[in-house]
């Protein structure tokens, strides 16, 4: 039989072509040439032609060359001054770093869709000088000013990492230092990199002066599409992560990053006006650290805005972004002051944000010193803030501000310090708000602080209709809770209202819950909390199907309010005519006992018998595989028979 094999060349597990690489792109083997593979030939080769340079190459790159120069191997290195001029990289290389790095990267070639140019920085490699730049476009990794790339990874690999050796408090050097600067417009990746010391800082009055820039991080530009920013570790800067997105961006995740001793950590500001963008996401960062640049020290004015993820709007008319999404992010405790630890800002009469999620963080401040105007705060338009776990110790836990249609479900809000969990305040100027525009509003504004004369208030559009609050918990140790649960104004009234029970009769929080928690150490509900299991909406329609761990929750039916879903969420026992029944952890056992009642007698137990170890006993114990309803049955005793004695006669 006459057999045609076609032989694709051989690659090396780095995806490079092997040695063997000379076969033919066909052969025939066992039979005669047929004229009609010409054509076959023909395509192959084409195709071929299409890949830029063939196949993708390797090239080793230090401060300095190394043996022939030619970046071969790590023996062989090119200088970074000659990589810098990138006439040696195509599309699907792979440029890797080696030792230590003095001088800058910069970023002027592109990759291609599915062939990005890869930096990929061997065990060791590190950028580190005293400091690294004067403008942002010094950073040691940046695109000059003008210019723009695409299809451009960036991995520090096992310990890749970028630093200033010089620079800070008691440093020879204080002033700007930028770690990666990047003008992007698609498939940008950065990964697996350590940005770490650009400004060595530690809580004190000591300032640098005004106008410091020090980023870790930052990518951005007109239209940003496919840009990724994950598993990063950017500690002691200013900022952590920047990012900025103008019309028609899509799909930017910033994810699983570790931000820590910063003043903001992921700071996201749009840069163009007009346009829509859709699909930002920013989910699973941890965030903690703020002490280092405390905003309250009046010294240091730089700093007053300290937030976790802080979302700014700085044009009068910019694109709005559609269905962003803020989640499994885990924020404090370790803070001094701030001003959010989730912060949407959008400017005046814009609302740039809509079809807002933010779900399924965990939000903490950890001392009672810590002031923070909000754990939640936004200003967007069409806002979902449900099932985030917030333990808030010094001021509201959810701040609502200049917009409409938004909805607060589901979230467990535990304040230590202060009874006010949501703070509502009319819209309107007083001292407070001098030199802002100030309105008047048939509706409600929920501030974002514990008191009105103490908040950061900007001039923005009044809010209208459409807040809904329902199916949260609130707890508080505050003695006057929960009576002061929620401070706010009445329409067009000047009286300040301090009342639950008025919160609730304007049809806010109708199905939530004041009863005390407890708490496990990771902050999700003990099995043995009598609210908040199956006690939240389901809202699997709206994309949300697991929880901050990454667990799933059920496709259908009620949810465990908060961020956890499982595996802190326990299983129900009701105890009918008994006691015993609570909320237990899976695979508990729970011993129940049925009541005494005078005149009856325990017979036996009903219901979900297959989990009673012993359904005749009336003390006995049940295993928590599921929710359980047992009832205990019983007998009525017969009344006592009286003895009657007959007189009778004897013998």
């Amino acid at each position: 039989m006459n057999v045609m094999r076609v032989i694709n060349p051989p690659l090396d597990t780095s995806g490079q072509r092997s040695a063997h690489s000379n076969v033919p792109v066909w052969a025939v083997t066992g039979g005669v040439y047929r004229p009609h593979l010409r054509a076959i030939t023909f395509c192959l080769l084409f195709l071929i032609c299409l890949i830029p340079n063939g196949f993708a190459a390797d090239l080793f790159v230090a401060q300095l060359a190394s043996g022939s120069g030619s970046g071969q191997n790590a023996s062989n290195c090119m200088s970074i001054s000659t990589l810098n001029t990138w006439s040696n990289v195509s599309a699907g290389d792979t440029v890797h770093l080696v030792g230590t790095l003095t001088s800058q990267l910069r970023l002027t070639k592109n990759g291609a869709p599915g062939s990005p140019i890869t930096i990929y920085f061997e065990p060791g490699a590190k950028f580190a000088r005293p400091y690294w730049g004067v403008t942002r476009y010094d950073a040691a990794i940046a695109t000059p000013n003008g210019a723009d790339i695409s299809y451009v990874t960036i991995d520090g690999g096992v310990d890749g990492l970028i630093t200033a050796t010089d620079n800070g408090m008691g440093r020879t050097y204080r002033t700007n230092c930028y770690g990666v600067e990047l003008n992007a417009l698609a498939g940008v990746e950065i990964k697996n990199l350590t940005v770490s010391n650009l400004y060595w800082r530690t809580f004190s009055a000591d300032c640098p002066g005004s106008n410091v820039g020090i980023e870790g991080i930052s990518v951005g530009g007109p239209i940003c599409t496919n840009i990724l920013i994950h598993n990063n570790k950017v500690w002691r800067v200013l900022n952590g992560i920047q990012t900025s997105y103008g019309y028609y961006s899509t799909n930017f995740q910033v994810y699983s990053n570790d931000i820590q001793h910063i003043n903001q950590a992921i700071n996201v500001v749009v840069s163009t006006t007009f346009g829509d963008a859709y699909g930002m996401s920013i989910w699973a960062n941890r965030i903690d650290h703020f002490e280092d640049y405390d905003p309250s020290n009046s010294e240091c004015g730089l700093w007053w805005h300290a937030d976790g993820i802080f979302f700014i709007t700085n044009l009068p008319q910019a694109p709005t972004n559609h269905n962003m999404r803020i989640y499994r992010n885990y924020i404090g405790p370790s803070l001094i002051n701030a001003s959010g630890l989730i912060n949407i800002t959008p400017t005046a009469l814009n609302g740039p944000y809509d079809g807002l999620l933010i779900y399924n963080n965990l939000l903490i401040e950890g001392t009672n010193t810590v002031h923070v105007n909000n754990a939640v705060g936004s200003q967007a338009w069409t806002t979902l803030i449900a099932y985030n776990t917030i333990v808030a110790s010094g001021a509201a836990g959810i701040g609502i501000g200049c917009g409409s249609n938004v909805t607060a479900l589901a979230n467990v809000v535990v304040n230590y310090a202060t009874p006010v969990s949501v703070q509502i305040d009319q819209w309107f100027v007083t001292n407070t708000l001098a030199g802002y525009a100030g309105y008047i509003s048939t509706g409600y504004k929920l501030v974002i602080s514990n008191s009105f004369s103490s908040s950061y208030i900007y001039g923005r559009s009044p809010l209208s209709t459409g807040i809904v609050f329902d199916q949260n918990i609130y707890s508080s140790t505050h003695p006057g809770f929960p009576d002061l649960l929620f401070g706010f104004y009445l329409p067009g009234a000047s009286t300040y209202q301090k009342y639950f029970g008025t919160w609730k009769s304007y049809g806010f929080d109708l199905h939530s819950s004041t009863n005390a928690i407890l708490l496990n150490s990771d902050y999700s509900l003990a099995a043995n909390s009598q609210v908040g299991f199956g006690m939240g909406p389901n809202l699997t329609a709206l994309g949300i199907t697991d929880d901050f761990y990454g667990n799933p929750r059920p496709a259908t039916g009620p949810w465990t309010v908060g961020a956890f879903q499982s595996p802190s969420a326990g299983f129900s026992l009701t105890v009918n005519s008994g006691s015993g029944g609570g909320y237990y952890n899976p695979n508990s056992t729970v011993g129940i006992v049925a009541n005494s009642i005078r005149g009856q007698r325990f017979l036996f137990w009903s219901g979900d018998t297959d989990y009673i170890n012993n359904t005749n006993s009336a003390s006995t114990s049940v295993n928590m595989l599921t929710n359980i309803t047992v009832t205990a049955n019983y007998s009525i005793l017969s009344p006592p028979t009286a003895l009657q004695v007959v007189p009778g006669t004897g013998p």
